[in-house]
């Protein structure tokens, strides 16, 4: 039985790098039958994935429940996951839908553009009470996406949840298909422990300026605490008791790429230890870091112990304090 339930999106990233292509002849410039650049690969990843890997690495007992097609990408997608150590048996198939495919363009000066079609099907469940039963627990790893872009199946969720007695963690991820706001949702978000919007996400909801107006409204709505991601500048935390900044982690930025994903499994994975609000902080970013330093949303991270390392660098160059 798992401790942790990630829920949200698994797919797979067609990454093409190192494009060579000025942005006002991109239209022009694909005109030519062939096109060449440095190197295309695919990745799997998606918010639910990333986290649920880096909890594996972690050794925490942790579930993944995700919608997948009977295809390729969802057959690559189970067999990492369950190399990892994640339980899949919560994981809803479909043999009539696609898996989630996206295309990432990335410039030579790193500026990414995405190609993405609109969700599949199988995206669009409901995770049931008894997946979620006995975890302490459960990440909804993208609010405002699928699955969680419809009212009824985030509140629904976040009711199976608290049935069960777990602390309900909520990220947030934004597209332009994102048609509900704060408003709709006040009844689920006064169920929510921990909300980790990024800055501009805060900004787009909140319709405030700083991060500080940001915190207030999301605890207006009953949020219990409120994690706001600012990358370089690190975050912002708020809660009935008070409010702090943490300062960034600094190291080698490589690939921003599932930094947010990595911060949320760190914060869960010490969440889960009963520490400290401001210890599952320290520990989230030092994830985030490992995972700013390596080409890959979690390849950066292979096991506590490189966590660990980095919170004893940070503390001695920090001095301890907040």
């Amino acid at each position: 039985m798992a401790d942790i339930v990630c829920i949200g999106c698994a797919l797979a990233d067609i990454m093409v790098e190192g494009l060579k292509v000025e942005k006002e002849k991109i239209r022009t410039e694909f005109q030519n039958r062939f096109h060449f650049t440095d190197r295309i690969r695919m990745t799997l990843g998606g918010d639910a994935l990333n986290e649920a890997l880096v909890l594996g690495k972690l050794k925490k007992k942790v579930a993944l429940i995700c919608g997948l097609g009977e295809d390729l990408i969802g057959w690559m997608i189970a067999d990492q996951a369950q190399k990892a150590g994640v339980d899949i048996s919560n994981v809803v198939w479909d043999s009539d839908s696609d898996s989630q495919i996206n295309i990432l363009l990335i410039q030579e000066d790193k500026e990414k553009y995405f190609i993405e079609e609109p969700a599949p099907k199988v995206m669009y469940f409901i995770p049931s009470e008894e997946a979620l039963k006995g975890a302490r627990i459960v990440t909804l790893a993208s609010l405002f996406s699928p699955p969680f872009d419809r009212k009824d199946v985030i509140y629904q969720t976040i009711l199976n949840a608290k049935k069960n007695e777990a602390i309900l963690c909520a990220d947030v991820i934004l597209t332009p298909f994102t048609h509900i706001g704060l408003e709709e949702l006040q009844d689920s978000l006064a169920l929510i422990d921990y909300f980790f919007p990024n800055e501009e996400e805060a900004r787009i909801l909140t319709g405030k300026q700083t991060v500080e107006e940001m915190g207030e409204v999301f605890c207006n709505y009953g949020i219990k605490n409120v994690i706001i991601k600012r990358g370089d500048k690190g975050c912002y935390v708020r809660n009935s008791q008070g409010e702090w900044h943490m300062p960034a982690y600094r190291g080698r930025l490589v690939d921003a790429t599932g930094a947010g994903d990595c911060f949320l499994a760190g914060f869960t994975a010490a969440l889960l230890e009963n520490q400290s609000l401001e210890e599952c902080v320290r520990f989230a970013s030092a994830a985030a870091l490992l995972a700013v330093g390596s080409i890959g949303a979690t390849t950066g991270i292979s096991g506590r112990e490189n966590i660990e390392e980095i919170l004893n660098q940070q503390q001695s160059l920090q001095g301890g304090g907040r």
